[in-house]
């Protein structure tokens, strides 16, 4: 091999190198959203003001992610049933959806 050769190889390992752990550190990054639980909760709680009982990320095919955040809204005594919903664009930050739901057994636990 001649010496241009071997430099060439040196420097497309050396260039190829960063760019496979950058890419390992893109795919973490890309199932963390850029809308935080901490931004979400914040969001909820401007607009329904109360108790977080359950919350999580849904991440469906082709669709955007979304927090799914349910508030036992503030007044609202702790032996009830009635729970808000509210779905948080996980990319945005923009409220998609609110809505009274009933709360199951085990978020009353």
């Amino acid at each position: 091999m001649c010496r241009s050769t071997v430099l060439s190889l040196l420097l497309a390992v050396a260039v190829a190198g960063p760019l496979v752990g950058a890419s390992d550190d893109a795919v973490a990054d890309a199932s963390k959203p850029p809308v935080s639980i901490i931004a979400a909760r914040k969001i909820v709680l401007a607009r329904v003001p109360g108790t977080i009982v359950n919350e999580k990320l849904k991440t469906k095919h082709n669709k955007p992610p979304t927090w799914s955040i349910k508030v036992r809204p503030r007044g609202m005594p702790e032996t009830s049933d009635r729970l808000v919903k509210v779905e948080v664009d996980a990319n945005l930050g923009t409220i998609l959806k609110v809505k009274d739901v009933k709360a199951r057994k085990q978020e009353d636990d």
